[in-house]
C-alpha cells in the first residue's frame, strides 16, 4: 500500500512552512517594532508630561511660598499692635488704682443713703404706732 509521499511532496510541504515560519516572524518582528515604537512615543509624552507637572508644581510651590510669606509679614506686622499680658496687667491696676477711690465714695454714699432710707422707715412707723395708740385711748375714754 503506497501513501503517496515522494521525496518532492516532502519537500513541498516542508518548503510551505518554511515559508509560512518565515511570514509568521517578519510579522512577529514587525508587531515588535511597532510596539518599541509605540513604546518610545509613550516614553517621551510621559517624560514631556513629567517635565509639565514639574513646571506646575515648581509654580504652585512658589505661589505658595509668597502666599506663606504674605500671612507671616501680616502677623508679624499685627503682632505689635496687640498688648502683651504684662501691658494689660499693668493697664488693669493703673485703672483700679484711679477708680479706688470713687468705688469707696459710691459705697460710702449707698451706706448713708441706706441708713437714711432705714431711719425714715422707723420714723414714719413710730409715728404711726404713736396715732393708733393715740386713737385707742381716745376711743376707749369715751
Amino acid at each position: 500500500m503506497e501513501s503517496g509521499w515522494t521525496i518532492d511532496t516532502l519537500k513541498a510541504l516542508l518548503d510551505e512552512r518554511y515559508i509560512a515560519d518565515l511570514r509568521f516572524q517578519a510579522e512577529r518582528d514587525r508587531r515588535y517594532s511597532e510596539g518599541a515604537q509605540l513604546r518610545a512615543e509613550a516614553l517621551k509624552i510621559k517624560e514631556e508630561a513629567d517635565k509639565i507637572a514639574l513646571g506646575l508644581q515648581r509654580d504652585y510651590q512658589t505661589y505658595k511660598d509668597e502666599r506663606d510669606n504674605r500671612l507671616r509679614e501680616q502677623l508679624s506686622s499685627e503682632r505689635g499692635g496687640y498688648a502683651t499680658h504684662a501691658e494689660l496687667n499693668a493697664a488693669v491696676e493703673k485703672i483700679e488704682a484711679l477708680l479706688a477711690p470713687i468705688m469707696s465714695y459710691i459705697a460710702a454714699q449707698q451706706g448713708r443713703g441706706a441708713g437714711l432710707n432705714a431711719g425714715w422707715v422707723y420714723l414714719v412707723g413710730g409715728v404711726g404706732l404713736a396715732a393708733t395708740v393715740i386713737g385707742l385711748f381716745l376711743a376707749l375714754s369715751r
